[in-house]
C-alpha cells in the first residue's frame, strides 16, 4: 500500500500540498505508522540534505521550531538554522557520525550524478556545500566542511531580492 494513503487514512487526514510523509529510519520500504510523520516539504528536504536521521522525538522538536521560525528561512539559510538546532539537542555522537557520512555520500553521488549526466548544479545551492574558508563560529564541528555557506553569495542574491522588490514597490 502506498505509505500517503496509509498515513491519510490511519489519521483521518488528506496531506496538505507543501507536506511530504518522511521514513524516520530512511527505509522507504518500512511503511509501519510508527515510522512514519508528515513534514513541511522544505524541512523535509533540508533535513535529508544537511541533517541525516534523528529519532521522532528531535524530529518533532524540529517541526515546533520550524512553524515558529524556520518557515521564515530561505532554503539556503535553513540548512545552517537547523544544523545549529540540532546542535543544541541531546544526540549521541555515534549518530552524529553516522549522520556525516550519511550527508557526505549523499552530496557525492549528487555530484557524481550532475558530472555524470552534465546536469548544470545551481550555483547558489552547491555554495552551501563548498569549503570556502569562512569559518562560522557555531556550525556543527559533525557536519561536513563542504557544507558551510558562501554568505557572500546568499547575502547577494538577498541584496538583489531587496533590488528587485524595491523596483517592483516603486513600479506600484
Amino acid at each position: 500500500m502506498n505509505y500517503r494513503k496509509l498515513y491519510e487514512d490511519k489519521f483521518g487526514i488528506k496531506i496538505p500540498k507543501n507536506y511530504d510523509i518522511h521514513h524516520i529510519d530512511a527505509d522507504r520500504n518500512n511503511n509501519e505508522i510508527k515510522n512514519l510523520i508528515m513534514l513541511p516539504s522544505k524541512l523535509h528536504k533540508a533535513l535529508h540534505k544537511h541533517i541525516g536521521l534523528l529519532s521522532k522525538t528531535h524530529i518533532r522538536v524540529l517541526v515546533n521550531w520550524y512553524k515558529k521560525k524556520g518557515i521564515f528561512y530561505s532554503p539556503y539559510f535553513l540548512g545552517r538554522e537547523l544544523r545549529d538546532k540540532v546542535d543544541t539537542m541531546n544526540i549521541s555522537t555515534k549518530t552524529k557520525k553516522a549522520n556525516k557520512i550519511r550527508v557526505e555520500k549523499d552530496r557525492k553521488n549528487y555530484t557524481d550524478y550532475a558530472k555524470k549526466y552534465n546536469k548544470k548544479t545551481n550555483k547558489l545551492i552547491d555554495s552551501l556545500y563548498e569549503d570556502n574558508g569562512i569559518k562560522i563560529n557555531f556550525i556543527s564541528d559533525w557536519m561536513p566542511d563542504k557544507n558551510k555557506i558562501n554568505y557572500k553569495l546568499a547575502l547577494n542574491e538577498i541584496k538583489l531580492k531587496d533590488v528587485r522588490d524595491n523596483i517592483i514597490e516603486n513600479l506600484k
